[in-house]
C-alpha cells in the first residue's frame, strides 16, 4: 500500500516528468494536475484556469467538467475566488459560500457554485513562465 507521502511524491514525479506515458506538454501537465490535485487536498473538484499574459480568454483544466465551465464563466464575469487570487496574487482561502456575505460578493458566481453542489472554494496563484 502506498503511504500519503510516497503518493504525493509519485505525484511531483510525474508533473515533473517522470512519467513516459505524460508527455511534457502544457496541456497535459495542467490537466494532471487538476487531477491530482483534487485528491491530494480533498476537494470535489480542482480546476487550472491557464491564462496568457494579454489574452482575452484562457484555457480551465479541471477534474470534472462543472467545475470548468464554472472556473471559465467566474474569470470572464470577474466574479469568484480565481478572479480574487488574480488581481491579489494572494492565495484566497477556503470560503464558505452559502453565507450571505459571499452571496451578495459574488452574486452570479454563488448560485451558480451552490447549483452545481459546490459549498466551499479557495484559489492558489500559479504563475508560469511564458
Amino acid at each position: 500500500m502506498t503511504t500519503p507521502r510516497q503518493h504525493l511524491a509519485d505525484v511531483f514525479v510525474e508533473l515533473a516528468g517522470g512519467n513516459p506515458d505524460l508527455p511534457l506538454d502544457p496541456p497535459a501537465l495542467l490537466a494532471a494536475l487538476a487531477d491530482h490535485s483534487k485528491e491530494l487536498v480533498g476537494a470535489r473538484a480542482c480546476g487550472v484556469l491557464a491564462v496568457l499574459r494579454g489574452a482575452e480568454s484562457g484555457e480551465v483544466y479541471a477534474s470534472e467538467d462543472g467545475a470548468r465551465d464554472l472556473i471559465l464563466d467566474a474569470y470572464h464575469r470577474g466574479q469568484g475566488p480565481g478572479p480574487r487570487c488574480r488581481a491579489t496574487g494572494k492565495p484566497e482561502p477556503r470560503t464558505d459560500l452559502r453565507t450571505q456575505i459571499m452571496r451578495h460578493r459574488w452574486s452570479h458566481y454563488v448560485p451558480r457554485a451552490l447549483a452545481l453542489g459546490y459549498t466551499e472554494v479557495a484559489a492558489r496563484p500559479l504563475r508560469g513562465q511564458e
